[in-house]
């Protein structure tokens, strides 16, 4: 069966649960994704310096990939309803009413020929997605119980759906089938990059750590003494996209965030401070924050354990020459933040290096703020340059080691409740 010409554009004909199944995930993941970047456009950065989709661009592909995703639920929507013995309407009806989705999960009423099995590859990969999501739920995600049992229901549904798909696929197939093929092949592939993408915009991201600002906390890696002194080597981390989706970040939190001051900054890591509402006053190279329960107290805070050999050494300028007391006042729903390098930094101090853009580029929304640092991978250093050609190998040695969550990501401070 092809699938493009029978399965996904066509609204001729009907199909069975399995084709249901792989029709519904592979349109609704795809709205998912082509929504969130037409909406909110951004740079998709991968590991390391990234690449960039023009705005442009990313606009129109998103605009192109909602029809054809919206064209594609629609066909699939009205051939099951055809299979269930309902009229075309109700499989129209169902697109506007997404509960009813799932009356198209009973079971066939007649016998349908699928041209081949799911293979062991189909199996892994989905259980792996399986397996990695709802340890995700339970581990990485700082979200209440209860949040974490209604996520862990949500996904073991699809989980169900899954089950469903395999059980169709390998009972009721009657002849073998060259699956990955042409067109066939080529939708495989794309439905495994947009579950990617999808974890990557929703869940997981991974960002390498480039610079000493994080230092000793993170690691950025050594300086590369070439024209531009830059670094490399530096500690690979997976940011936890999930939860500032339901919860805001607290303080202490370490998070990745776009500064809004320029192309050459797209991403940088930093620890929330202030929060909405608090006053943050720099003075005698200590913070003291007066928070918005109590805005004429300042309290000086501990920062002792992630600052180490920084502590007792937060300025304004270079060595706190000519520093004199400095009070910030946080606005609603945005955040102040600082490096825990603080004299080899440039942060929420110094509007991250680009004050005439105003004054309140200091300050960044919620919105700027893609996650929070969840788990630390290290650094196994495997190429010196992967695109030279041929790639040149590197030490082959774990440079940084892997911490996971043994990290200070995180910091409460009792002084101030």
């Amino acid at each position: 069966m092809n699938i493009l010409n029978k399965l996904l554009l066509s609204y001729k004909g009907k199909i069975g649960r399995a084709d249901y199944i792989y029709g519904i995930v592979y349109g609704y993941l795809l709205i998912f994704v082509c929504l969130d970047a037409m909406i909110q456009p951004r740079n998709w950065k991968l590991i390391g310096s990234g690449y960039d989709i023009g705005f442009i661009a990313q606009y129109i592909a998103s605009v192109i990939g909602i029809l054809l995703a919206v064209w594609i639920v629609l066909a699939v929507l009205i051939k099951r309803a055809r299979t269930l013995g309902y009229s075309d309407s109700k499989g129209i009806l169902a697109f506007f009413i997404p509960p009813l989705v799932l009356i198209g999960l009973k079971k066939d009423t007649e016998v349908f020929v699928y041209n081949g099995v799911m293979s062991i590859a189909d199996r892994v990969f989905f259980y792996w997605i399986i397996g990695l999501i709802t340890l995700g739920i339970w581990t990485l995600y700082d979200i209440h119980v209860v949040y974490k049992i209604l996520l862990s229901v949500l996904w073991w549904l699809w989980v169900l759906c899954v089950a469903l798909f395999n059980l169709d696929r390998n009972t009721q197939n009657t002849y073998a089938r060259q699956k990955y093929i042409g067109i066939d092949s080529f939708l495989d592939i794309l439905f495994v990059i947009v579950i990617v993408f999808f974890i990557r915009l929703y869940f997981i991201s991974p960002f390498q750590i480039i610079g000493p600002s994080m230092e000793s906390t993170f690691h950025g890696g050594n300086v590369i003494k070439n024209a531009n002194w830059q670094y490399g080597d530096g500690e690979f981390i997976l940011v936890d996209k999930m939860t500032y989706k339901i919860t805001s970040p607290k303080r202490g939190d370490v998070v990745v965030f776009s500064p809004r001051i320029g192309p050459d900054k797209k991403y940088l890591i930093k620890r929330v401070i202030g929060l909405p509402g608090d006053k943050i006053k720099i003075a005698d190279k200590f913070v003291s924050i007066a928070t918005k329960q109590a805005p004429e107290t300042f309290v000086k805070i501990n920062e002792v354990q992630y600052l180490k050999s920084n502590y007792w050494n937060t300025c304004i300028y270079q060595n706190c020459i000519d520093d004199e007391p400095v009070v910030y006042t946080v606005p609603e729903w945005h955040y102040f933040l600082m490096w825990d390098n603080r004299p080899a930094s440039l942060d929420s101090r110094h509007c991250f290096g680009d004050c005439g853009l105003g004054d309140d580029i200091r300050f960044i929304p919620q919105s700027s703020i893609s996650g929070r640092v969840g788990y630390s991978l290290g650094h196994f250093d495997m190429f010196e340059r992967i695109l030279s050609i041929p790639p040149i190998l590197g030490t082959m040695k774990q440079v940084i080691p892997w911490r996971g969550k043994n990290i200070l990501n995180s910091h409460t401070y009792p002084e101030l409740q």
